[in-house]
């Protein structure tokens, strides 16, 4: 069984059967509060079954995000019974694509315009790129608590003609902004365990600049390679970043080319399926289990 809920007493049940049984989790310890949700009772609780559990073999961890394997040892030791994993995303909806516009540089976010998205770092480094890239162009998708204050940043940024902001839309009309944009950035803050978008704009042949404590990430990017990371909140080096992405456009287009075979051939709901069923028989089988360079089912070690 592969289960993302922590439904306890089903875990008891099945553990005492001797089943094989996978919980699914991105990083339970996130920013601000990290360990301090012990501090409830409620929780601590929970946490104390979910520790005694994690003593029986036969229960694993799949952890989705960079983070994840790391925190839940903070409770629980899992020795060996940790693998890597994460949310998978289609390939494509299917619908027809927007035309990449070469004449201008395109710079794509997109979602729920909240606070610890930190949209404020990505307007202050399209601010410092503007003056050297008068072509650039930064589109921002979808509504949020934060959105009039990220306006009036814009404006308090002298952003007028360079950035558009709109409203929210179907995935599958981000997933063709996607693919019109030279580069999808997402800043967020350690709040963001996963953050599918990486997935979805990687398989748009998109070039990811994304902030280096985001689960997704942390586990799908090698940094120069198919993606770009740059420090949390650090916008004057986000801004370094897309001004050699702006300068270079054929390492963009490398980039971005890995990026889309990454998420194609490696990170895709086919490949993380099949890894799961054959460490799975080979677990029942008490058999040697299969190993992968990377991705999904490749051992989380500390």
């Amino acid at each position: 069984m592969l289960c993302g809920e922590r439904s306890l007493d089903l875990f008891r049940a099945r553990l005492q059967s001797g089943k094989l049984s996978f919980y699914m989790s991105e990083r339970w310890w996130k920013p601000p509060i990290h360990m301090g949700r012990l501090l409830h009772p409620g929780f601590l609780q929970m946490a104390l079954r979910f520790r005694d559990l994690a003593r029986s073999p036969l229960f694993h961890f799949l952890a989705c995000g960079g983070m994840a394997g790391r925190d839940i040892r903070h409770l629980a030791s899992f020795p060996d019974r940790v693998w890597r994993w994460g949310y998978f995303t289609p390939e494509s909806d299917g619908g027809p694509r927007r035309p990449r516009d070469r004449s201008t540089f395109n710079i794509l976010w997109a979602g729920r315009m909240l606070h610890w998205k930190r949209l404020d770092t990505l307007l202050r480094a399209f601010s410092l790129l503007v003056p050297h890239a008068k072509d650039a162009h930064l589109t921002l998708i979808g509504h949020g608590p934060m959105e009039a204050r990220w306006k009036a940043l814009a404006d308090d940024l002298n952003l007028f003609g360079s950035v558009t902001f709109l409203p929210s839309c179907p995935a599958a009309e981000v997933r063709r902004w996607m693919g019109a944009s030279d580069v999808y950035v997402l800043p967020s803050s350690g709040y963001e365990g996963w953050g599918a978008v990486v997935n979805e704009a990687m398989a748009e042949g998109c070039v990811v600049v994304a902030s280096s404590v985001i689960g997704s990430a942390m586990s799908v990017i090698r940094e120069g390679q198919n993606g770009l990371l740059f420090r949390a909140g650090d916008y004057r080096q986000l801004a370094e970043t897309l001004n050699r992405l702006y300068s270079e456009p054929e390492r963009r287009l490398q980039i971005g080319s890995a990026g889309r075979r990454t998420i194609l051939e490696e990170w895709s709901p086919g490949t993380a399926a099949a890894r799961f069923l054959r460490v799975s028989e080979a677990l029942l089988a008490g058999a040697p289990v299969p190993l992968f360079a990377s991705g999904p089912m490749t051992r989380d070690e500390e």
